[in-house]
This record gives structure tokens, sequence and C-alpha cells, in this order.
């Protein structure tokens, strides 16, 4: 039987699919039991790709797929069949005329499975980046916020359009190109606007391909202006008069009472900024940067009402259904979110608070605007259970993975765990893998650091871990080493050896953090500490209280979760049970 070359696409294409042979019918489909999926490297650059093809991409007209080597094409009819569809289409008048059986484009040549296209299509405008800015916060906060949004002008293209939209109790549209004195047009926090009301209130005349609609003439007339040069400005034309109403923003003014939470209007300002975008710059490539301190309480997109009395909701209430805002503020910002996507809009979160502001029901927003034939073994005999080399290491992930805040909600708010999904679903397979199974270095006098496994057996008195999970990274000292640490042997010139192996870890981690978004955070704690908990909660409690195997060396793990070895030996019960 000819092997299966499951390598040569991904070396070929920058593509790994969780099955090679699709489900020829209905039914086949059904009975996948890993769902068909892939990991695709964009710009990934092979030996056998063409240079870049100077013309558009030839499309199907049902399906819109693209022209490539599986199409089946009829060179006397010059027709294709799509792969994908079955659709038959025309090649288009400049492909007729050349192509045959001796003469193909690049794109149906069948070594040629990957092309890049240099698109003839110019754009239709600058990118467009909007501040939406949440007043409800405390002066020192909104001062650093000040701060880098100013940094962050800095950065953008000169050409980029911005825009500044603040938002607490009320709704508030900084009008930029109004030199004279800061103008902002208010709107109401628990009300909601139409797009037509939004042009209205505004007096903005709607685009289309870069042309206004309707009749346009001075600002005040019945005519409408076009919000370009009103409330989006280049970088290069607004700097000053933008850093001036950052300078002098001011905290939400309306008073609350000490059992009351403040008046936050997130979800009917998102709704508002994306009208102003829908107006002005639709399907033009445009950017919603979200800067929020807590929860919506008011308007639509509210997660929690205003009284404290009313705790915000838990994994529970959730579970429960004792959460009334949540299905509703989820149903609110998922249709904010087919509303980004057809006008081609992103929306960021960036959020700095001590409590929950929202982020699962938000996260809808932000993150719209991106057969098991692995073993053999005999029936009913799990001693038999072997698996496949390419899936040697995939019930360790499955192990973390169920251990892990993405599955486990004990200790983890909602909006925090929606945050690690999001993140997860977004980073590059090394860092995903890195966030379902840390990686752990050893560093000790014996030699170079080396990795070792996630395991209660791979603490030692003798050597320093440095624990990389993505969101933490955790240099942990052994007993012995944090009581030479104690004792100061570190800054003695006879002992410059262990002064090295204390820096050597965190010379790493600094690396590590220097590129990473978000940084993560980073701890450094002693064997026996309170904070070494971090550290021990991602290890494989191979060593418990149950357990005879402390002699063995290692850390004792107090905790009834089962270990890597029972939950193997259970996985391999089921799976060769009849």
């Amino acid at each position: 039987m000819q092997q299966v070359d499951l390598y040569g696409p991904e070396h070929r294409d920058g593509v790994r699919f969780s099955w090679n042979v699709w489900p020829a019918t209905r039914l086949e489909a059904t009975r996948i039991v890993v769902p068909l999926g892939c990991l695709y490297t964009p710009l990934k650059k092979t030996d056998v790709m063409p240079d870049c093809l100077p013309y558009d991409p030839i499309k199907c007209n049902g399906c819109t797929a693209v022209l490539n080597p599986y199409a089946q094409v009829d060179y006397r009819s010059k027709l294709w069949t799509c792969p994908f569809c079955t659709m038959r289409n025309q090649f288009p008048p400049h492909y007729a005329e050349n192509i045959s059986e001796t003469s193909l484009p690049a794109e149906l040549i069948p070594q040629f499975t990957t092309v890049e296209y240099r698109l003839q299509t110019p754009p239709q405008g600058p990118p467009t980046f909007v501040f939406l800015v949440d007043t409800c916060v405390e002066e020192d906060e909104l001062s650093h916020l000040r701060d880098a949004l100013q940094q962050t002008l800095n950065l953008l293209p000169e050409d980029a359009l911005v825009g500044l939209v603040t938002f607490g109790t009320l709704v508030h549209i900084h009008e930029l190109g109004f030199a004279d004195c800061p103008k902002s047009y208010v709107f109401r926090g628990e009300k909601d606007y139409t797009v037509q009301k939004i042009q209205d209130m505004l007096g903005i005349a709607p685009m289309r391909g870069g042309v206004p609609l309707g009749p346009v003439g001075a600002a005040g007339s019945q005519g409408r202006v076009p919000a370009v040069g009103r409330f989006l400005m280049p970088v290069s034309e607004c700097t000053f008069a933008l850093e001036q109403i950052l300078e002098d923003l001011q905290r939400d003014p309306w008073p609350t009472t000490p059992d009351e939470r403040v008046q936050r209007c997130t979800g009917t300002a998102l709704a508002i900024t994306l009208g102003l975008l829908e107006s002005s710059v639709p399907r033009q490539g445009s950017r919603i940067m979200l800067f929020t301190a807590g929860p919506p309480t008011v308007g639509n997109g509210a997660i929690v009402s205003r009284s404290k009395k009313e705790n915000i909701r838990s994994h529970m209430d959730i579970v429960k259904k004792q959460a009334p805002f949540h299905k509703p503020a989820c149903d609110y910002y998922r249709g904010l979110s087919d509303r980004a996507i057809a006008n081609h809009t992103v929306v960021d979160l960036f959020a700095c608070s001590m409590d929950q502001i929202g982020a699962l029901e938000i996260m809808k927003l932000v993150s719209r605007s991106g057969g098991l034939t692995f073993a053999t073994y005999r029936k009913d005999d799990p001693t038999s259970f072997r698996l496949s080399p390419e899936f040697a290491i995939y019930p360790q992930f499955m192990f973390h993975l169920r251990r892990s805040k993405f599955l486990q909600s004990f200790n983890c708010s909602p909006d925090e765990q929606a945050l690690y999904r999001h993140i997860l679903l977004r980073e590059n397979t090394s860092n995903s893998l890195i966030m379902l199974q840390p990686s752990l270095l050893s560093y000790s006098f014996h030699g170079p650091p080396t990795p070792v496994l996630l395991d209660a057996t791979s603490v030692r008195p003798d050597t320093i871990l440095l624990l990389d999970s993505f969101f933490h990274v955790i240099v942990f000292h052994g007993e012995t080493i944090a009581a030479w640490k104690q004792q100061g042997f570190q800054h003695q010139d006879e002992h410059a050896s262990f002064r090295n192996l204390l820096e050597a870890p965190q010379n790493d981690a600094q690396l590590i953090m220097k590129n990473r978004f978000p940084v993560p955070r980073y701890i450094v704690c002693d064997q026996h500490k309170s904070e070494a908990r971090f550290l021990l909660a991602m290890l494989n409690p191979s060593i418990t209280h149950h357990t005879a195997d402390g002699a063995a060396g290692g850390q004792t793990i107090f905790t009834d979760d089962v270990s890597l070895r029972v939950f193997m030996e259970h996985l391999m019960k089921l799976a060769v049970q009849s």
C-alpha cells in the first residue's frame, strides 16, 4: 500500500488539515469525530512558488472560489469547472485567447498550488481609527490614558483618519475640524439611535465609493457635508486639536450615590461610533479602539444594573439562567458585529479594571470583527493501546487543556475566561500550544538550561524553574536555592557562579516578555511560599498526599485532581471497551 505523505502539503503550502480526506456524503460528514479544520501559515515562502502575479484572481461566479490547479478545464469551449461547487465558468477574453493545454496561466500549473496576487484594484482610502474613550474613570487613570493616546497618534501614518468619541452617562462625538474652540455633539446614553438619525443629528452626508449621497452644502444649511473633514481628520491636520481635547478631558461629571454604579453606556457608544463609520467610510477599512474601565450599566448592551446590591453575573448565574442581562447583551453585541463585519470595521477592547467589564458579552463583537484512527488496540485490552507517533503527545495536551482556565471556571471570572479564549483563537500555533501545555525549563549547576516535564517530579531543591504559560512567566526557586538567596550568597565574589545561576532565568524571562502582547504577569517565587501555588497549579500532580512517591523526590501537591497517568489509564480503558 502506498504511503501517504502527510507533511507534503504543509511544506508546500503551509497548511495542515485535521483530515486528509474530505467526507463524500452528508452522512459521512456527520460521523466525523474530530471536526474538519486546518492550521494555515499565511505568507509562507516556498521553493516552488512563482513570482507575484500582476493581475487579479479569477473567481467562480457561484461560490467565489479562486481558479486553481484542481479545476477542470475545457480548452475547446474555454470553460472551467469549480472543484468546490461544480459550477461551469467562462474564462475572461484575455484568458480565452491564449489558454491551451500547452499554454497555462500560473494558477493552473499543477505544482503551483500556492500563488500570490498583486491586486490591481486601487485602495479606497486611508485607514480610519476612532478612539472610543470611557470617562467614568479615576483622574489618575485618565491621565495615563491621555499620555498613551498622544503617543499612539505619533505612531499612526500622517494620512490616516482619526476620530474621538467619549462616553459615560452621555456619548460625545468631538468635531476635530472645528478650530475655534472644542465642540462636540451629545447623544443620550440610554437611547437607541439609527444610522439615519445619527446622520441627521450630525448633519453629515452618507458616502458611497467616496462620493456623497444627496445634496452637499455648508454645515448648518439644508445640504450636508461629509464627516471626513469634521469628525474624521487626517493625523497631520488634527494632531494639535486632538491633543488639546485630550488635555482638557475630564471624568464623567454626573453624580452617583455610594450604593450605585456609574452610568456607563458602552453599548450605545459603540453603536453610535459604528453608525458614524458606516456613514462616512463605508467598507473602507476602519478600527474602533474601545478603552473602558468598568461594566456597561445603562442602555443597550448593559450587563448589570446600577444598583450595587446586584452582583455582576458569575459562571453559576449564567448556567442557572439567573443572569437576566447576559443573553440580551450577547445578542446586542453580536448584532453590532454583523454591522462591523459588513462595514470592514475592526473593534479592539482595552480594559483596565479590578472588576468585570463585560468582556464576555463584548467579545462577541471583538472576536467576530478572525474517524479517530489515531491508535491501534485489541478490544477490551487496555494494555494493547498504542498511539501512532504523530499523536504520541496528543493526550498530554488534552489533559492540560481540561485543567486550564479555558475550560475550568474555578477562581476565574467569566470576563477573564472570555479573554483567555479570545487570545487562544487569535494567536499562532506555537503560542497556542504554550497556552495549552506551558513550557518548563530547569536551571542548575550541572549544565545549561534543559526542558523538563510539566510534572511535580521536576521540582528539586537545588534547581530553578522557569515556566512560561503565555499569560504568566514564573521563576521558581527550589528550597535550597531560596535558602542560599536568603543568606545573600549571590552578593559574595566567591559565589559568582550562584549569582549567574540566579540571573540566567530572570534574563530569559525578560526576553520572553519583551515582544509578547498582552504582557504576561511576571512572578518570582520560592518553594513552600504562597506564590509558589501559581506554578504548582500547572504541574501534573503525580505526587500527592494520596500517593507514597514523595521519597522519590519532587514536590507533593495537595489536590484531588487525577494525574496524567490515571487520566491515560481511563482514556485507554474507554477507547478499547466494546
